[in-house]
């Protein structure tokens, strides 16, 4: 099941899937709590939001034209939520916990890509180890990923692809305990079925 297909109709909203949910974030869930600034620009358009990250559970909200989107990824719980903040809904995808930004165990990165390590290097006052990972299938290009080394998390990759070049980056981060509300569906949502967003779809595309 592809969380973007669901997402775009569902939230109706203009917004490039390669600024949405980032293609590649190639990096382990780790034990750092922090919370940070987010962008993604991928060529002309940029898309900023905030993370939360407490463990595995990550929650990103990202700021459209038409309002807030807040993806909350829950591996202890196995599923993943897609929050539509104006209409107050959201989609429960059970049995998937995939993080909303993409990330990628070393197992499943040696599968499909070649790793070199570069130099180490700072980004935001971390000192970060650098990779480029090269995927075996050239159409999908390479990555550059900057990992914090005290953070144990990826706070930059850039995707380069024959689509164009996608950054996504982390930015004023703040390592500080995150509220476990922060990771659960807001009182007063409702819960919608992925029927319930092909007919939302089907009425959009009607308009």
């Amino acid at each position: 099941m592809n969380i973007k297909s669901l997402a775009k109709p569902f939230l109706s909203l203009a917004i490039p899937l390669a600024l949405l949910i980032p293609l590649a974030w190639p990096s382990l869930v780790s034990a750092a709590e922090f919370e940070s600034k987010l962008t993604v620009r991928n060529g002309n358009q940029a898309m900023r939001g905030y993370v939360y990250v407490s463990g595995e559970k990550v929650r990103m909200d990202m700021y459209g034209q038409e309002g807030t989107v807040i993806t909350i990824s829950r591996p202890d719980k196995g599923l993943t939520w897609i929050v539509n903040v104006p209409r107050k809904e959201y989609l429960e995808i059970p049995g998937l916990s995939v993080n909303p930004l993409g990330r990628k165990s070393p197992q499943e990165w040696d599968k499909i890509a070649e790793k070199k390590s570069l130099e180490a290097e700072k980004y935001e006052g971390y000192l970060c180890d650098k990779t480029l990972y090269t995927f075996f299938d050239k159409k999908k290009g390479t990555v550059l990923e900057w990992k914090a080394q005290q953070l144990d998390y990826t706070i930059k990759f850039i995707l380069y692809n024959p689509q164009g070049v996608v950054t996504t980056e982390l930015s004023e981060i703040k390592q500080e305990s995150i509220d476990d509300v922060a990771f659960e569906i807001p009182e007063g949502y409702r819960k919608i079925s992925k029927k319930d967003i092909s007919g939302k779809g089907a009425k959009h595309g009607q308009d």
